[in-house]
């Protein structure tokens, strides 16, 4: 099913870039990276901002995770509830905690609730949602207003919103009907499709940019790090100019800054489009907690569907 191949392409995706993530210098991964080692699982693992083993998620990526545990167990969903339970998953998480989840923690402590408790964060946590939500709530005509549920439940922020719902459309695209990222892409563009106004032009400017320029120049053109909507951005000109999934993760790697976030929806698009054997089986073998990603994106396609 393609939803189940955009979830693990999605997690494969955020591992596979967790070691070089959040380095800023592309010139710097360059370096690394040198004629032989390999951007994908590169070894060691250099972030300068965490220090995990390599086959480890990211922040970024223990963060789908925790939305993946969240939306396969409850049932039905409930907003407020899977609010709570977003916020003890995070707690318990004995990684790096950003912004939002730290303010999460602390709204739902001092009983705040949804969407209260969602913290008022515009990164690309947001983009991280997607590949599982638009999973969970496939096939259901209120499919949109669900997938916003999640991302407040996190981020109670207009722009991690409204980058995230378009992000969800384009991978909604390709999982109900077929066709490639450029196409979905494509379609997200058009007069007339559900993206929001300022999310559809942001999108035709990057549609434009990406026929002349290659991801790291939109890296810098657009912005590398985690705020949008340049993490949106650059995914979508990554994703215009990849012809394989293996060949959108490298090429996300190599464009340097917050490549796990965009990873994730880049990883889901492609694998949606191509079919998990897309995945390369050696990239899957290195991700420690894939097993758990297996037997719960099968847990919670059984959701919704008694």
């Amino acid at each position: 099913m393609r939803a189940v191949s955009a979830m693990k392409g999605a997690f494969v995706a955020d591992a596979a870039s967790m070691g070089l993530h959040w380095i800023y210098d592309a010139n710097k991964i360059k370096e690394l990276t040198g004629q032989h080692k390999d951007a994908a699982f590169f070894e060691p693992p250099s972030c300068p901002f965490y220090s995990y083993k390599s086959g480890q998620f990211s922040p970024y990526g223990a963060e789908c995770m925790g939305v993946l545990r969240g939306l396969a167990s409850l049932e039905p969903f409930d907003a407020q509830a899977f609010s709570e339970d977003y916020a003890k998953f995070l707690k318990s998480y004995s990684g790096r905690l950003n912004h939002a989840s730290k303010e999460l923690i602390s709204n739902i402590e001092q009983g705040k609730k949804f969407p209260a408790c969602g913290a008022d964060d515009a990164q690309a946590n947001s983009l991280v949602k997607v590949p599982v939500a638009v999973a969970r709530f496939l096939g259901e005509d209120n499919w949109p207003a669900r997938v916003e549920e999640v991302i407040r439940a996190h981020q109670n922020n207009d722009v991690a919103v409204m980058y995230g719902v378009a992000s969800a459309h384009i991978l909604h695209r390709i999982l109900t009907t077929g066709v490639n990222p450029r196409e979905a892409i494509g379609w997200a563009a058009e007069d007339g499709s559900p993206l929001a106004d300022e999310a559809r032009m942001k999108l035709r400017d990057a549609v434009k940019y990406a026929s002349s320029h290659d991801a790291t120049e939109a890296a810098s053109h657009w912005g590398s790090s985690c705020r949008l909507p340049g993490a949106f951005l650059v995914s979508v000109h990554v994703m215009l100019n990849a012809k394989t999934y293996e060949d959108a993760i490298r090429t996300n790697i190599m464009a340097s800054g917050d490549q796990c976030s965009r990873g994730c929806f880049i990883g889901a698009c492609m694998a949606a489009a191509n079919g998990g054997e897309s995945i390369p089986p050696s990239w899957v073998v290195k991700v420690d907690d894939f097993d758990d990603v297996a037997n719960l994106t099968d847990k919670l396609m059984k959701c919704g569907k008694k």
